[in-house]
Order: structure tokens, then sequence, then C-alpha cells
């Protein structure tokens, strides 16, 4: 029974009573009490006045006290110039649970025929799963039981970005200096194992910046089907996989529908490729090497690396080439770019919103932004914070643009940093 019903069984039966008339207990008027009186739910006494000939108030105050007196999930009244707000009292939420519980299908609606995805968590293998990727497993996993008990057929999907040059840096770092450590022989999780390689990446390219070209050609090894390569990616992924699987067991987590990267890259370059010839994207001789996809007329650009594995990650973005589209652009997407010159985005003033779906090197991509005068948050793998997922922020008044966990927190009243680099921290 709702809470409504309740109030409306319970009334009916104080009015009988107390004045020996029986009311349909349908026709009591009750709905949430107001957020501006205290108590849960609220009697509309007015239409009672025929029968009880008194006064609202008084009306109110004698439907209230025997309900006090003869329901024990009533808990408090006070009556308001004709509406009598009611409290419940623990026993009722206490029966009210009781009843959900012992109810398999409550909340549970009739099929649908709809048949929905929901796409969530998509990691990479380079590194555990952090913060972020915990906060997206439980809204995904939490929209999809919302979406199934609403009668629908779902099929909770994830695709795990399991190749690619970031991979190759734990790959490489490995090699180098892991002296061939495993999850068994350390005793650490898989996929911090792996992690702990993408940070020493991180500071192995910082001494030698020449490294990343190693990893440029162990990517490329790895799609001509090179067998040690493949050999080694094959066993760091499965490591990486079992540190998922305990982390998804500790959180309640499945999956219906399991998608690598490694199975669909081809497809995704063979569509960019047929894009360019049929005009869809479009090389800028501005952009270095890059392709882009241009949706400035729907206030959206995206910009791509060339579809070679040797280029990806190289591409340099010269300053000027953005201006001719600068009034129209709100939204900039970046993939595989890793250098800009100054101030190269700093003429779209209308800017705001920015994602990297790649790591950043983060060569000057401080001064490439800087100018914008709107607030631009840019989320990426920057390889100046270790690998940790980075947020920016633009100052509007100065134009200023910081890595700023401290500065968005501050403004946006976040109590603490969200955006971790401490593998520590990560399940």
């Amino acid at each position: 029974m709702s809470a409504e019903g309740f109030i409306q069984q319970k009334a009916a039966e104080a009015i009988k009573a107390l004045y020996g008339t029986e009311v349909a207990a349908t026709s009591l008027q009750v709905s949430v009490t107001r957020k501006e009186f205290e108590g849960d739910y609220t009697l509309v006494t007015f239409p009672l006045l025929r029968i009880t000939h008194i006064s609202p108030d008084a009306t109110g105050n004698a439907i209230g006290e025997w309900l006090l007196a003869n329901v024990p999930e009533i808990a408090a009244f006070n009556s308001v110039k004709g509406f009598l707000n009611l409290s419940f009292s623990p026993v009722y939420w206490d029966e009210t649970l009781l009843e959900i519980a012992q109810n398999a299908d409550y909340g549970q609606l009739p099929p649908t025929g709809r048949r929905v995805m929901v796409e969530f968590s998509s990691p990479n293998t380079n590194k555990p799963l952090h913060l972020g990727h915990i906060r997206n497993n439980l809204l995904g996993d939490s929209v999809s039981r919302i979406l199934k008990a609403n009668g629908n057929e779902v099929i909770k999907a994830t695709l795990v970005n399991d190749r690619g040059v970031h991979i190759c840096k734990s790959m490489l770092a490995w090699q180098k200096c892991f002296e061939g450590k495993t999850p068994e022989s350390t005793g650490i999780k898989g996929d911090h194992l792996v992690g702990d390689c993408y940070v020493a990446f991180s500071k192995l390219e910082k001494e030698h910046p020449e490294i990343i070209d190693e990893a440029h050609e162990m990517l490329v090894k790895w799609e001509q089907g090179d067998s040690e390569v493949r050999s080694l990616w094959e066993m760091m992924n499965s490591w990486v996989f079992a540190g998922f699987d305990q982390t998804y067991k500790a959180l309640g987590i499945s999956f219906d529908k399991v998608d690598r990267e490694s199975e669909t890259y081809l497809l995704g370059k063979e569509l960019v490729r047929k894009g360019l010839e049929s005009g869809v994207f479009e090389k800028e001789p501005d952009c270095g090497e890059g392709i882009i996809c241009n949706l400035s007329y729907d206030g959206y650009m995206e910009v791509i690396c060339p579809v070679t594995s040797d280029n990806w990650g190289k591409a340099h973005v010269k300053a000027g080439w953005v201006d001719q589209y600068a009034h129209m652009v709100t939204k900039l997407r970046i993939s595989g770019i890793s250098s800009f010159d100054p101030g190269t985005f700093s003429n779209l003033k209308n800017l705001r919103e920015v994602s990297f779906m790649q790591e950043v090197h983060g060569n000057g991509l401080k001064e490439a932004f800087t100018g914008c005068n709107q607030i631009c948050i840019i989320g990426g793998y920057d390889t100046d914070t270790s690998g940790s997922l980075s947020a920016y922020y633009v100052d509007p008044e100065t134009g200023v643009l910081e890595l700023c966990a401290t500065r968005f927190a501050e403004r946006f009243d976040i109590a603490s940093n969200p955006f971790s680099s401490n593998y520590d921290d990560f399940f």
C-alpha cells in the first residue's frame, strides 16, 4: 500500500470513530507535505467540515489526536488552516521496508519490448581503474538497473582500449626497468603493476625524450603481428584483465558484452580513409599532419591524428589554422596530437569544452589555450602529471590556463580533488 493510501485508510477510520460517519478512503485528499511545513504527508480537512461541523483547525486536531493515539505508524501532527500534516514514525518505515524486501518484483514494470545498450567503464589496459572509473561504473550499473526495472531489455557493454601507443609505453617500460617482474613474483595486483610501468615510462621520457619513438616503433610491430611484441602484449594485458576482474567483482559490476579495441581498430582506420576520400574528413595543412572533422557550423570540431601508427601522437598543431572557425567553435575534441604552437586556440573566444581522447604530452598545451575567455575543462592523460586524469581551468578574467584541480575545486565548491594522480589510491 502506498503512503497516501495508508493515510487515507487510517483517516477514514478516525472519521468513523469520531463522528460515526463512513467515508470512502479514496475520496480523501492526501499529498506530500510542502517543504516549508513539518510532516511527511498532508490530509486536506476542508471537505470534512460538513461532517464535523467544527472549524478546519479543530477538525485537523481531532483527527490528529485520534491517529496519534491509535495508529503507531504516526509519530506527530500539526494542523494549519485546513491542512493536517502528519509525520510517520520509525514503525511505518520498518513495516514498509519489510514489505518491499519480501516482494521480489517491487518496482518492476511490465516489459516494454525495447532493447537498450548502456556502455560504461571502457578502461585502458595500461593502468588500473581509478576513482573516475569507479564513479563511471556505479553510474552505468545504476542506470542499467533502472532501465531494466522499467521493463527494458538491457545490454551492459564495455569497450576495452587494449591497444595503442599508451599500451606500448607500459610494455616498453616493463622491458627496460622491471627485470621480468610479474604479479606473482611481486605480490602486486596485475593492473597496478602495469600502471607502475606506465608511470615509469613517463619518468623515462622526461630523461630520454627520444624513447617515445621506440614506443611508436613497438606499436608498428604490434600491428604487423610481430610475435615477440604480441606475446608481451598478451601477457601484460592478461595481468590487467585479472586485476580489473577483481575490482569489478568487488563492486558487483558485470557486463553482457565486452569489445576490445584490438578487434575493432582496423574498421576505424578504414572508416577514416573512406571519410577522407568522400570529403567528410579533411586534411588541414596548418594542423601538422592532423585530420579534422569540421562540424563548426554546429559548434563542434574534432581534430584527429593521421591514421598510420608510426605518426600517431606525433602531429604538431600550428597557430592560426582555427581562426577561420573562431566565432563558431564551442566544443573541441583532440586525438593523438602531441604538441601545439603558443596561442593556437586563443582566438576561440566561444570555446567552452575541450576533451582529449588520448594522452597529451604537454608540449605547449598551456600556451595553446592561453587567452581563451571562457571556462574550459580539459580532460586527458598528461605526462606532466605522471599519467593522471587532468583538469585545466581558463580564468575568464586573466585568460591564464592552469593545471587546476585546486582552482576547479574552489570555483565549483568541490571539497576534494577528484582527479587523483596517486596510483596508491587506485583499486
